[in-house]
């Protein structure tokens, strides 16, 4: 199997559509929403963490470099 992160946009989009079809055959509608709706509150924190860290990283990297406080007034003004 390739590189997950270097799969191309239609690749990974077919091999989304195969997990999906795996993971719910079988399940009743009520299992395949359950599931279905847990796998997307995992995509929602994978992506507040991310948010999260991109942040926290822009702000050490300002920080070290002293633009904290070029920063802080922009977030100021807003």
């Amino acid at each position: 199997m390739p590189d997950f992160f270097k799969m191309p946009e239609k690749e990974i989009i077919l091999l989304s559509a195969e997990v999906a079809i795996l993971l719910a055959d079988n399940l009743t509608s009520d299992q395949q929403s359950t599931l279905g709706n847990f796998l997307m509150a995992v995509g929602q924190d994978i992506i507040l963490a991310a948010g999260q860290k991109a942040i926290r990283e822009k702000y050490f990297e300002n920080k070290n470099t002293g633009n904290e406080e070029k920063n802080q007034a922009k977030i100021n003004q807003k």
